[in-house]
Parts: C-alpha cells; structure tokens; sequence
C-alpha cells in the first residue's frame, strides 16, 4: 500500500498530520507539499526503501533485494503514464538499450519487469556518489587532471554505447554517475538510457526508436542535427560531450539564453567563445578540442569515441611534460596548441 510522505524530509506520514513528525515541515493537503511514496512495497523481489528521484517518467527509488539484500535502485514508471503508449515505450527502450551494454564505466541493468497494476519498473545497480553537476555544484571548478580522467571514462561508457549501436541522446552532467570506491576516486557511471536510440547495424533506426517528429533532449546540450531532428549518429553524442567538456573548462555553458528555443538557436548558428578567452589558465588544446567537439557539421568532429581519448592522452602527456599536477601558466599553455588534433578520417584501434 502507498502512503504519503514529507516533501522536505521524505519521512513516511501516517495518518493526516499537519505537521511533519520529523522536520517540523507543514503540510498542506492537495498541495505540491504532500507527496506519495511507496517505501516498503515489494516490486519484482526488490523491497522499496527511500525515494531519492522523482522525474517526468517515474519515481526513483533506493531498493534491496528481498532475498540476498543488495542495494539497487529501482525506477518505477508513474501511474499516471500507465494508458500512455509513448511513454510505456520509451520505458522499454531504456531497458532494452542499456541491458545490451556491459562495462564497467555504464550502469548495470539487473532487471525489468511489470507489477500486477500494470506498472513497469527497471532495476540498476545502485551506485553510491554524486553526478556531475552536483560535483560541480559543491566543489567548483575542477583541476585539469580530474577533468581528463572523468572525460576519458565517459568516452569509454560512450564507445560501448556505440559498438552496440546505441546512441544515448541526452548526455549530460545530470547523467553522469561519480564516486569513490576503496582504491579508485572519481569513477564514473554513465545512467539514463531513457531517450536512448537503438539502431541496427546498417544504421537504421529500429521499431523503437523515438516517434518521428518529437526531439527528445536538454537543450543546452543537443547537436545541431538533433535540434532539426535530422538522422543522429554516435558523432552526436561527441558534440553533447563537448559541451560538457566546454563547460567543466570554462565554467559556463558555450551556448546560453532565457528561453530553451534561444539555446536551440545559438547551437544551430552561433559559434562558442574559446575556453581559454573565458580562462586563459584553460590548456590551449584541451580548449580546441572541446572546440572541435562542438563543430556544427557532424564531419568536422572527432570520428568516434576513442579518437577522443586518444586527443586526451596526448594531451594528458603533453601538460605533465609541462608540470606535475596540470596546472600551467597561459604562455605555456599555447605551446600546446601544436598538438595535432585527430581528424574525421581516423580509423579505431
């Protein structure tokens, strides 16, 4: 049975309080304040515990296996969505996309399934950190050897991605997954497969890609080419990665505006400022290839992932020549703007 919970504390209510046994937080009955939860309900062998997200789609919760105890978390489609053939897809998608992918740099998907009222529930591996964004949020700007490490697991979550013909289609920091194991720091999980594209190995999309004519995306982060709602491939991704790159340089988006429509725009016609004009403590060719990434012709970007981390190897070796901890002054920075940036005729290793 589902029962109500504060908003501010997530403490399960029982009964009709006025105020939050836990926190003190009024609640207002049929206002934003009241909020359902279903902590304790099994689904598909899981027992829900606390809800930690709550999106457009479904609910979030932190879970455990009824039998053996591991932590998962569990997305549970809300039921709402239930007589809504588009988003029940959509669903499905993002469980067929991401149980196809197996690397350790990609959230796990455990299990999909349906619950006796119909709703449809995913079950991933739980992972205990904090996106990117928040990272950012709480730390600030991040050095430049934390940035090429986070960069370079992205690209081995995307060159998985795309050795299976999945596009992700909304990269962002939102979507990236960082924590601290027992010998590793900053290791990154890419999540959210939700409005991923899943195409056959001709490269035409398959019976469940996203219905033709609806543009699925962050704005702030969506290529050209996906903003008109041309044909996407895996170089569409890069473009969102390099916005990301962009911004975790320069600490700023390279497009923004007001209005969604306005960042829309600005991706299609404007060019971005260079990193190094925002920061000119910002490594020359880390900027150009952040540059490079958010070319408007699918062409003129990087060929696939793992040219991407080969530039960033390279450029990796070229600032420890330099100094020790990546941290160089400006004048030293432009004597890395000869470093050959890999072209669109590059081949994989």
């Amino acid at each position: 049975m589902s029962q109500s919970s504060c908003q501010s504390c997530s403490a399960p209510l029982d009964g009709s309080p006025n105020f939050c046994p836990e926190c003190g937080a009024v609640i207002e009955r049929g206002s934003a304040r009241l909020v359902q939860t279903h902590r304790g309900l099994s689904v598909g062998g899981y027992l829900l515990g606390d809800k930690i997200g709550d999106g457009a789609v479904g609910e979030i919760y932190r879970a455990s296996h009824e039998t053996l105890g591991k932590q998962v978390v569990i997305k549970l489609l809300h039921p709402h969505l239930l007589g809504d053939s588009n988003t029940s897809r959509r669903f499905r998608r993002e469980a067929l996309a991401a149980s196809r992918l197996n690397h350790p740099n990609v959230i796990q998907v455990l299990d999909f399934g349906q619950m006796p009222d119909g709703r449809l529930y995913l079950a991933m591996e739980y992972v205990e950190g904090v996106d990117l964004a928040d990272m950012r949020h709480r730390e600030g700007p991040l050095s430049t050897a934390r940035i090429l490490h986070i960069l370079r697991q992205v690209c081995f979550a995307l060159d998985e991605a795309h050795s299976h013909d999945v596009l992700h289609r909304d990269l962002k920091p939102e979507n990236i997954m960082v924590a601290d194991g027992r010998n590793t720091r900053d290791h990154v999980k890419v999540v959210d497969f939700g409005i991923a594209k899943v195409m056959d190995p001709s490269g035409v999309d398959s019976s469940i890609q996203t219905i033709s004519g609806i543009i699925c995306g962050t704005p702030e982060y969506m290529s050209p080419e996906q903003a008109r709602g041309d044909e996407l491939d895996l170089r569409s991704d890069l473009y969102s990665l390099g916005v990301i790159l962009y911004q975790l340089l320069a600490n700023k988006l390279p497009f923004e505006d007001i209005s969604a429509l306005g960042v829309v725009t600005k991706h299609l016609s404007e060019t971005a400022v260079h990193p190094s004009q925002e920061d000119p403590e910002i490594p020359k060719a880390l900027g150009d290839l952040a540059m490079r990434l958010l070319k408007k012709e699918p062409d003129s970007r990087p060929p696939h992932a793992m040219a991407v981390v080969q530039e960033l190897d390279r450029i990796e070796q070229a600032l420890r020549s330099l100094d020790g901890e990546h941290r160089i002054t400006a004048r030293e920075a432009s004597t890395l703007s000869d470093i050959p940036v890999i072209g669109s005729g590059t081949t994989a290793p």
